[in-house]
Order: structure tokens, then sequence, then C-alpha cells
């Protein structure tokens, strides 16, 4: 929903006049339409009536707190607090605005939550809800004395008001659960919840939610297992005498969850089926009692049933759709959804599900196609869009998906949409904005998705942030949910970043203990490998036997083995793994570079080439053939073949690249620039050809503005390629922006670290040296200019490099 303006312009207050002005008369007719949802709980369309009204009178303080309740409803307790906000500042008077602002604000921004409520308690220390608001607020801090003491105060102050002791209830109930986390709570603490919520029962006349509360902390008293059904069933039935659904499916889904804890199938069935007679709607009720069903031929009746009761629910083909899946089926879930939309169940919400399935097989020419329809169907929905995203994510686009999703979480915020931005974000390395992304989908959704808590802990990870990894990889277990391999070593890498090594080595030989992992075994060969070098290297070849073909394995052996002169070693074993095994171009890559060292460049080339073919847009294999090249003084020869192959017309778009990166080492920019220029004009995101042409144009000094959007597209679509981050730290560089150019060579320096085959070259060193001396910080451009010097002596750069050390300036 968007959010209305602060100020309108001025509006003219007409004194005496008796009939409503046209602008009145709709702002009547809107807020009468949203009063009349609001009471339908429709809420959706009472907040947009409602929105609506505050276009033409913006400055209605109820109005903006009747939204904020309705947030509340919708859980977007954010968005909530703006309305909240809104009304107090109109009307400051309005004290309970301000403690519905703290309420929602208890999670994110308790800072802010405190400091209103503190203010409105020391100016009306006897207003009920302010000292229950105070409760709350001690109560989310662990406060526990405080909380209680408030909330005392507000039974007292409005000891006929259900709520006050409500809230005393989950104060006292709250005292439990800290007794039993140190010890066995006395039968007193289990009575004086019981008795506030009783209190609670007869204050309001009859209260579902305080039996339903008894239900609970009876559940957690040992020996009143019976006293917990009861409570419950009596929930049940003071609903259904009350009329009142909502509440009947509350205490129904309550006897579910508890039930389920106890082990009792039986009586969650039970307490599912009335949940679905009161709202037949309720799909996860469905969906919990297939489950129940047992073998799938009677959880399908369950979806029959489901589908003859809600044949227009989308919401309804969808979890059939799902079931399908589950049960191996995926080709009738693509058929059933494909014919509920022919059958006129149209909604964006089948069409989604349907990419979705279509993306999980791969099925990407399908994707496509449903997002094509998807978009003439309904082409401004929030779920198109999403779908839209969802594609470009699977290609490989995550800049585009980014692009389409920061706009879309302005407009309507939502747990799917948060979670694709985190991703995106993180996949185009901004670690803030995902960081960002994650958390707002994880305040938006309405249960713990382990698959959000999985991307928030890889991000802090990828971020260094090693607290926070700890933090939610420890509620993940809390919950009772065990990490995956890879997540127990992330967990392992955080204890030693954050000083505690005897606990990330025990927490890694946990994991190797399980069973020889990659991941593993890498991180303690660099973490305990100088102390335990034969182990190190037993347990990264006990990882190897089990993944033959894992690259990063093949990596670490083989810089091991670099580091001790043994290169043939490292020869033969990848001559085992490429002869018994179909891999992929890196480990082709990985034995043409030591094949390279030791000068067997025919047999690298080979390599090289055929890694080229199966992968021509790899700067890797761009780079390494480049370099076999040079080091053959083979420029002058690949140019004229490849040229000849060019003009035949046999020349792929790699290749040309190649050829393009030959003709711009000769110094002939124009012809480098044709090549560059001609390779996009087949394939605009070819992102090799982007780094280069921008490249190429900052060393001509031309078009710098094309040029920086050609580094950072190419930046978005290689990520970690260090030569790509050179590419735009040279254009920034010649940009004249010298402490942004100063981060990427930075970055590229980091990304190449600890790659014996792949070290930086001395450009990146020059160039570095030239953005430090930009910046003035002339000790440290000395030291990279050094550093060039000493990597090689022969690059275009070097006799600059000299004059900038002798205190001259560069052309």
């Amino acid at each position: 929903m968007t959010r209305p303006p602060r100020r309108l312009g001025v509006a003219l207050a007409l004194a005496g006049l008796v009939a409503c002005t046209a602008p009145e008369e709709r702002f009547q007719e809107h807020l009468s339409r949203g009063e009349g949802y609001a009471r339908q709980g429709e809420t959706q369309k009472a907040l947009l009536e409602y929105h609506s009204a505050l276009k033409i009178r913006p400055d209605d303080a109820d109005l903006n707190e009747r939204v904020g309740d309705l947030l509340i409803e919708q859980r977007a307790p954010q968005d909530a607090a703006f309305f909240y906000r809104e009304a107090h500042r109109l009307d400051p008077a309005r004290s309970g605005a301000a403690l519905k602002e703290a309420r929602a604000l208890l999670s994110t921004d308790p800072r802010r939550a405190s400091r209103l409520v503190r203010q409105v308690v020391a100016e009306k220390p006897d207003d009920a809800f302010a000292q229950r608001t105070l409760s709350e607020l001690a109560l989310a801090q662990q406060q526990l004395d405080e909380a209680e003491s408030a909330a005392l105060r507000a039974t007292e102050l409005a000891p006929e008001d259900p709520a006050g002791w409500v809230q005393l209830g989950n104060v006292r109930a709250a005292r439990v659960l800290a007794a039993q986390l140190d010890e066995h709570p006395g039968d007193a603490l289990f009575e004086a919840a019981l008795e506030a919520f009783q209190q609670a029962d007869r204050a309001g006349g009859g209260l579902v939610s305080a039996r339903i509360d008894r239900g609970r902390l009876y559940s957690a008293w040992a020996g009143h297992r019976e006293d917990a059904e009861r409570s419950f069933r009596d929930a049940i039935e003071l609903a259904g005498q009350q009329g009142d659904a909502q509440a009947r499916v509350a205490a129904g889904e309550a006897l579910a969850t508890q039930a389920a804890r106890w082990g009792d199938s039986r009586l969650e069935a039970e307490a599912l089926r009335g949940v679905v007679e009161a709202s037949e709607g309720r799909i996860e009720a469905w969906q919990r009692l297939a489950v129940l069903a047992g073998d799938a031929e009677s959880a399908g009746r369950v979806y029959t049933e489901l589908l003859s009761r809600r044949a227009d629910d989308p919401a309804a083909h969808v979890a059939y759709s799902r079931f399908l899946v589950r049960s191996g089926r995926i080709d009738a879930a693509i058929v059933h959804l494909e014919e509920s939309i022919e059958d006129g169940v149209e909604s964006p919400t089948l069409w989604e599900q349907l990419l979705l399935l279509h993306l999980a097989e791969r099925r990407f020419a399908d994707a496509r196609a449903t997002v094509v329809r998807m978009a003439d169907a309904h082409p401004d929905h929030p779920r198109t869009r999403r779908g839209q995203a969802r594609l470009a994510l699977a290609a490989g686009r995550p800049a585009e998906a980014a692009g389409i999703l920061r706009e879309l979480v302005l407009e309507e915020e939502g747990f799917e949409s948060q979670l694709l931005l985190a991703q995106a974000e993180h996949r185009l390395r901004n670690l803030e904005r995902a960081s960002a992304a994650i958390d707002r989908a994880l305040l938006q959704s309405r249960q713990y998705r382990i698959d959000a808590a999985q991307l928030k802990a890889r991000i802090h990870y990828d971020a260094r942030e090693w607290g926070k990894v700890l933090a939610t990889l420890d509620q993940m277990v809390a919950r009772g949910l065990p990490l995956q391999g890879s997540e127990a070593v992330m967990r392992a890498v955080s204890l030693y970043e954050t000083g505690d090594a005897a606990g990330g080595r025990r927490a890694l030989m946990g994991v190797l203990e399980a069973g020889p992992r990659a991941g593993a075994a890498i991180e303690y060969a660099e973490r305990e490998g100088a102390r335990d070098p034969a182990g190190a290297r037993a347990y990264l070849e006990a990882a190897l036997e089990q993944n033959p073909t894992n690259r990063t394995l093949l990596e670490e052996l083989t810089r091991r083995d670099l580091r001790a002169g043994r290169t043939a070693a490292a020869i033969e074993r990848l001559d085992g793994v490429i002869e018994k095994h179909r891999v992929r171009p890196p480990i082709l890559l990985l034995r043409a570079d030591l094949l390279a060292r030791t000068g067997s460049y025919d047999a690298a080339e080979a390599d090289a080439l055929r890694a080229f073919e199966a992968a021509p847009g790899s700067p890797e294999a761009l780079d390494l053939l480049f370099r076999i090249y040079v080091a053959q003084d083979r420029i002058e020869e690949a140019s004229r073949s490849f040229r000849e192959a060019d003009e035949a017309g046999v020349l792929h778009a790699g290749a040309r690249l190649l050829l393009g990166r030959l003709e711009l080492h000769s110094g002939d920019l124009e012809a480098a620039r044709r090549t560059y220029e001609k390779v996009l004009e087949e394939d605009a995101d070819l992102a090799v050809a982007q780094g280069d042409l921008a490249y190429l144009l900052a060393l001509q000094g031309e078009d710098l503005e094309r040029a920086l959007e050609l580094a950072t597209a190419a930046r978005e679509r290689l990520g970690d390629d260090p030569g790509t981050a050179h590419r735009l730290g040279y254009v920034y560089l010649r940009s004249d922006r010298p402490a942004e150019a100063l981060a990427e060579f930075e970055r590229a320096s980091q990304l190449a670290a600890g790659r014996d085959w792949s070290r930086p070259g001395p450009a990146l060193y020059y160039h570095k040296g030239l953005a430090l001396r930009a910046l003035e910080r002339d000790r440290e451009a000395v030291e990279a200019f050094e550093t060039a010097l000493a990597n090689g002596s022969d690059f275009p750069e070097a006799a600059d490099a000299r004059r900038q050390l002798a205190g001259g300036s560069g052309p």
C-alpha cells in the first residue's frame, strides 16, 4: 500500500457551509465503504477505501489510527507504526496512538518504543492502557518484575478490562518458562498465572483467548494434560456459542498444535476437522488433515473434498498441486494447474505456482512462456512482476531481478518479494541491502521459515558479521532444526573469527567425524593445517574420494602440492580425475595452468581450448589462453588465425573475445574496439566483452560514462572475478574517482588472494599505486609501485611505474 504524503496543499475551510462539498461527499463515501468492509473482515478492501479517504483528508487523525489498526490485523506492524505516528502528530492528545505505535515497534525499534511508552506513562500514570503497554514493553525486554508490577497496576485501574488480566497472565506464564529453564517451577507459579487467565475470562463474560492461554499453561504443567484438553475444548465450545468463527478456528488450531506435541494424531485430526468446518477456506488445516490421513490415497481423498468445497479457490488448487509434487507427480501438478486456469480459476496465484514448478524442473522455455501468458492476463499484478523477477534470477540476471523487486517492495511489501530481493542483492554482493531485505522478509513472515533463516546466516557470513551468523544459527538450533553441513561449517568459522578457536575446532571436528565433507576439510586445512599438516591432508583426500570432481578440493590440494614443489604430483592427480570423470571447465583450466607452468604449452592449450569451447564466456579460460599465447610469443600468429576464421564467418563469440584481447595487447585499440563492438552487437549481455570494452574505453579516455555502465554490468554478472573488479576500478580511476577505484582494486586483490595459479598481475598493483597517489597516500603508493615491478617488469606501464617511484608523474 502506498503511503500517503504527510502534507497536501492548504485546504480552504469554508465556515457555515451547510451542504457538503464534492470532496467531502467522496470522503464520506470512502469512509462508509471502508467501515463496512472492516466489519465484514475484508481488511484489504477496507484499507483501499481508507487510503482513498486519506488522499482527500490526510489530516484526519482518527482515520490514520484506524488504518494503523487494520495494518496490525494484516501483520504489517512497520507500516502500522507510520500511521499511528501520524495520528499522534496530528493530535498530540491522542496518547493511545503513541502507545499503539510503541507496540508495533517492540521488536524492530525497542528504543523508540520504550521512549514513547515511558513518556505516556509519565504523563498519564493512571491510564490502564499505558500501564498495560509498559508491561508488554518490560516483558519483551525480559524485565519480569517491572512487567508484573505494570500489569497489576493495569488491572487495578481497570478491573473489568480483560486485556489487563490477559497481560498479567502472560507475564506470569513467562515466569513459569524462566523457571523451567533453570529448575522445576513450583505449582504456585502455575496457579498464579491460571488465576489471571480465569479473571480475564470472567471479566470478558467468557473469553475464548483466555481459555486458550489457560490450556497452553496446563500443557506445560506436568500431570495436567486432561485439564489442558478440557480448557481447549471449553474455548471451542464458547466460540461456538458466541458464533465467532475466527475464535473457533483459533481454539481448534491451538488444540491441534498441542495434540501434535502430545503425539495424539486422533485428537489432532478431530481438532482440525472442527477448524475446517468453522472455516473451510483454512487451507493449512486441510493440508495437515491430509498428512494425518496417512497413505497417499487417503490424503488424496482429503484434497478431493477440499476441491469439491472450494472449487473456485486458487489456494486450494495450489495446495493440491503441492501435494502432487510431494507425491512425485510434478507433471500431474502442472497439468492440474493448467486445467484449473482453463476452467476459469483465473488467478495470478495459480500462474505463479505454475512458474515455480517449471523453474524447479529447469524448464526455462516453459517458464518464459508462463511469464508471458501471466503478463498478458495480469499485466500490472505484483505476482506477475515477482514472476518476472524469479525468471531473471533463474536465468542468472540478478541485476534485472533486483531492479524489479526494489520497485515492487515499495508498493506491496511481503515475505516472498523481500526474500527474492534478498537473494538478488546477495548474488550482486550488495550485502547491506541483502541483510535489510532478509530482515524485512522475516518480519513479514507469519511463521518461522528455515529457508529465510539459512539465507540470513549466509548473508551475514559473507559480510563477515560473525556474531550475527552465530545468533542466527543458534536460533535455528533452539527451534530444534539441525544444522546442515555447510551451516555447521559456517558456525565453526564464526567461532574461530570471534576468538573461540577451541569451539571452532570442536565444531569442525564434529562435522568431519560425521563424514568427509569438502567444506569442513578445506576449513580444517586452513585453520589447523599448520598445526596438523598430516591430518589436514588426510581430511582433504578423504573428502576428495567422496567428491572426486569437487573443484575447491582439487584447488586446495593443488595449492599444497605447489607450495611443496610437487607440481608433477598435482598434474598426476588431475590426470586421474579427468580420465575417470566428466569434468567441468574449471578443472580442465586448473590442469592447463599447471601444464603451462611446466612449459607444456601445447597440452595446456588443448585443455584450455576444451574448456573455452564448453564455456566461451569464461573469463578464466580467456585469461589463460591469452597468457599461453603471450608466453609462447604467438600473439601475431594467433591474431592472424582468428581474423581469418572471423572473415570466413566461423569464429564464435568467445573466440572473437580472445581476438579482441590479443588486439588490445598488441596496442591496436581501434581494431580491438571494433571486435568488442561486434561481439556485443551479437550478445549485448556478454560480460567479458562488456568488461574488456569498458577497459579499452578507459584507456582511450573516451565515453567514460558508457565505460562505467559496461564495467558495472560486467561486475554484476561475473560477481567474484578479480579481473572484472580490476577493470571496473580502472574505469573509476580514469573517471577521477580514486577512492572508488581503490576499493575495486582492493577487492580484486582479495579475490585473487590465495590462488597460487592466478595471482594478481603487475598492472593491478600499478593502477592501485595511481589511485593511492591521487588520494595523497604516497607511502602506500610507493609500496604498490614496488610490488608491481616485483611481479614483472615487462608490463606496458612498467616505465611509468619507475617514474612514479622516482617522484615523477605519469602520462
